[in-house]
């Protein structure tokens, strides 16, 4: 990689982590927490094994909170100078071992998978979860973006849910 491209990338990724500290104050945990419906949630937490896409059939939100926390993230995206995609992962209740998708803006995520319903974290996800700290991503993941993760916390200060910052690397 040319230096000019390193320098960019350093820039780049200094500038997600600052965007993941602010993030890590003006998310609403309560709010993120109450995206999902519960029969969502139920439903993910207790997949059919007859009916393996059931849970996909009984995905619903919270509309209000739903539109409310994309306008954040939206506004988010707006502090950095380059593209950034915001998504929110929260945590299935009824099954605090995985996450799901709650809110995604474009299309620059490193872990969300098309289709993907719920998943466990590993790696930085399940890092950032743990430990309630901004994470960066590793550098050379095959979607090729720059990924910072900041924990969402709850008015008790526990960790309800995880705000993704990606864009892609520079050329």
């Amino acid at each position: 990689m040319p230096a000019k491209s390193n320098a960019k990338t350093r820039r780049m990724t200094k500038a997600l982590q600052e965007l993941a500290r602010i993030a890590s104050v003006i998310v609403d945990g309560e709010l993120a927490n109450s995206i999902i419906t519960d029969q969502a949630c139920n439903h993910m937490a207790n997949p059919d094994l007859e009916y393996i896409h059931l849970s996909a059939d009984y995905y619903d939100v919270e509309f209000g909170a739903f539109v409310q926390m994309k306008k954040t993230l939206l506004r988010l995206q707006r502090l950095v100078d380059f593209p950034c995609c915001a998504s929110l992962w929260v945590r299935v209740r009824g099954a605090d071992n995985l996450i799901t998708m709650a809110v995604q803006n474009g299309n620059l995520n490193r872990y969300w998978q098309h289709g993907e319903e719920r998943r466990n974290p590993e790696g930085e996800m399940a890092e950032c979860l743990a430990s309630g700290r901004i994470i960066v991503a590793p550098p050379g993941h095959p979607t090729r973006t720059i990924t910072v993760l900041t924990p969402v916390f709850d008015s008790l200060g526990d960790v309800v849910g995880i705000v993704e910052l990606s864009s892609p690397e520079p050329i």
